[in-house]
C-alpha cells in the first residue's frame, strides 16, 4: 500500500510537467504568430507595390553636357519625390557602364523636372531625367532606372 501514493505522486508530478511544458509551447507559439503575420502582410504589401508600379524609358539624347532621358510613369501607383530621389540610374555604352545617383549639383549624378511640378511623379506623367556625366561616352548607349521597389526599365539608344 505504500507505493500507491508514490506511483498518484509521480504521476501528478508528471502531468503537472507536461501542461507546463505544453503551456511555454503553445506561449511561444502565439507569440511567433504576429511575427510571422507582420511578416506576411509586409511581404504582401511589397508585392503588390511592385505589381503597381511601372516604368517606361521613352526617349534618350545627349545635350552638349549631359544626356537627357525622358520616363514615364506607366502603372498604377504614384511615386513620391522621396522615393524617386532614391532610384539609381545606370548609364554607359557596350564597355562602360555607372551608376549615377540623385543629386542638385555635381558630376555622375542625376536629377529631374517634373512636366506637372506637384512632389508627385502621378500615372501618366513623363519626368525629364538630366544624368550628368564625368566622361564622355560614344553610341549606342544603355540606360537602366531601378525603382527602390525594385521595378526597372532598360533601353538601348542610338546617338
Amino acid at each position: 500500500m505504500s507505493l500507491l501514493p508514490t506511483a498518484v505522486i509521480s504521476t501528478a508530478i508528471l502531468v503537472i510537467a507536461g501542461v507546463v511544458m505544453a503551456s511555454i509551447f503553445a506561449v511561444a507559439l502565439i507569440s511567433q504568430a504576429g511575427v510571422i503575420d507582420s511578416a506576411f502582410k509586409s511581404a504582401s504589401q511589397n508585392a503588390l507595390d511592385k505589381m503597381k508600379t511601372s516604368i517606361d524609358i521613352v526617349y534618350l539624347t545627349v545635350n552638349s553636357s549631359y544626356f537627357v532621358a525622358y520616363v514615364k510613369n506607366v502603372g498604377q501607383k504614384s511615386i513620391s519625390a522621396s522615393e524617386l530621389n532614391m532610384t539609381d540610374v545606370y548609364l554607359g555604352n557596350d564597355t562602360t557602364l555607372k551608376l549615377y545617383v540623385y543629386g542638385k549639383t555635381g558630376t555622375d549624378i542625376w536629377n529631374y523636372t517634373e512636366t506637372v511640378n506637384d512632389g508627385v511623379w502621378e500615372p501618366g506623367e513623363t519626368i525629364v531625367m538630366r544624368i550628368y556625366n564625368s566622361t564622355a561616352l560614344e553610341g549606342p548607349y544603355y540606360i537602366k532606372v531601378v525603382l527602390p521597389n525594385g521595378v526597372s526599365d532598360e533601353d538601348t539608344f542610338t546617338g
